[in-house]
């Protein structure tokens, strides 16, 4: 029996013991054994974290930096010869449930990544890395293949049908407005989490001051921070803002924290804060982007000013079965290579190395990546 064949068979049996419950558990890629990192986990964060799943979208820096740590290892990380690979305005943090519909400033809903904290200018390879490895994580059957062809189609800009999930929830984004959310709003007040705090003086003042120069004549009703727990964001601290016009509409925004993006380590020339949240939302926002979305500094905070409109429907995974997070999971692959088409470095160059790079070696790498991920978590306490 190969080395290979020998792997194939122990990845076979990790996915066997690890993969969480209620999950197909077949998995048919050999490993490539990869170099951990030196990192501190938070405790809140990691005692959120319910499965492997969980565990890579509250940690995608440390992702990042097991991927730098072995990008000479990961066969779609390696550039071609005497060429680097073509970049993006990567999204950072793609994987399945950072998707869902956002209402643009034509009054359009429009199916794209929700979540930009992350983004930066980097090879759009990495970022469809960790997408692949998202996907597989949240479903080990999952067809790494069918994903390849989906992002293609989108990087060709080839028509794709969207999913019947895609379409209830284009159906229920065009059905709602700019109003607030009605499990975020009660009878004009916030319903409010147990760990919620009122803001102090001075986030107060530069929040009344960011909503005068964006807004003008808009009232603050209501208003909470918090710090979420779990995810991607977990730590990070919010404003929830709560306004009112002079006719008696209401509209709920958010201050979002901005820190380095997880991406970090295959960037080459970091952009400020504000300018690469600003491409990332040219990138993701198909018309005019929202005059809502600003990025200001609030009590020596740079924070993402966003709306939190009811029109905006996020992908839900736990609402659907398991073909149906299939389809779902295909259309976003296809999503991402429509959003990197628009700001990918060198087009023919991208188009040839994903035509050329053999599946297996996709496949092999990603399978790697979802199993290391899978056994660290599961290794910690």
């Amino acid at each position: 029996m190969t080395s290979r064949i020998a792997a194939g068979l122990i990845v076979i049996l990790m996915f066997a013991v690890f993969a969480p419950p209620g999950r197909t558990q077949i998995v048919s890629s050999p490993s490539i054994s990869l170099r951990d990192v030196p990192y501190a986990f938070d405790s809140q964060k990691l005692g959120a974290a319910k499965d492997g799943f969980m565990f890579f979208r509250s940690f995608a820096d440390y992702f990042y930096l097991v991927a730098k740590e072995n990008e000479a290892t990961i066969a779609f990380l390696r550039p071609p010869a005497k060429l680097s690979l073509p970049t993006a305005v990567c999204l950072g943090d793609a994987h399945p449930e950072n998707f869902g519909f956002l209402l643009l400033k034509n009054g359009a809903s429009f199916f794209t990544i929700n979540d930009i904290d992350d983004s930066e200018v980097a090879p759009a390879a990495v970022d469809l890395f960790r997408f692949l490895v998202g996907a597989q994580l949240f479903d080990s059957a999952i067809s790494i293949d069918g994903l390849l062809d989906a992002y293609l189609d989108g990087v060709e800009n080839k028509f794709r049908k969207a999913s019947t999930v895609v379409d209830d929830m284009r159906s229920k984004s065009e059905s709602r407005s700019t109003e607030p959310n009605q499990n975020d709003v009660d009878h004009g007040k916030f319903i409010q989490p147990i760990e919620a705090r009122a803001l102090d003086i001075q986030e107060m003042a530069g929040v009344t001051s960011t909503v005068q120069n964006i807004l003008g004549n808009w009232s603050i009703i209501d208003h909470y921070a918090i710090k979420k727990v779990g995810g991607g964001s977990g730590g990070m601290l919010r404003f929830e803002v709560l306004l009112s016009s002079r006719k008696g509409k209401l509209l709920h925004i958010e201050f979002k924290e901005q820190t380095s993006p997880s991406i970090l380590p295959f960037v080459s020339s970091p952009a400020k804060i504000v300018t690469r949240i600003s491409r990332a939302l040219e990138a993701t926002l198909e018309s005019k982007v929202d005059l809502v979305y600003q990025v200001v500094t609030i009590a020596g905070r740079e924070m993402l000013v966003r709306p939190r409109y009811s029109a905006h429907v996020g992908v839900n995974l736990s609402k659907n079965s398991a073909q149906e997070n299939r389809d779902l999971i295909d259309y976003e692959a296809f999503t991402l290579g429509q959003l990197h088409r628009k700001t990918i470095s060198d087009m023919a160059e991208w188009i040839r190395i994903l035509k050329a790079a053999p599946r297996n070696d996709w496949e092999y790498d990603v399978t790697s990546m979802a199993k290391f991920v899978e056994t660290k978590f599961r290794s910690l306490p």
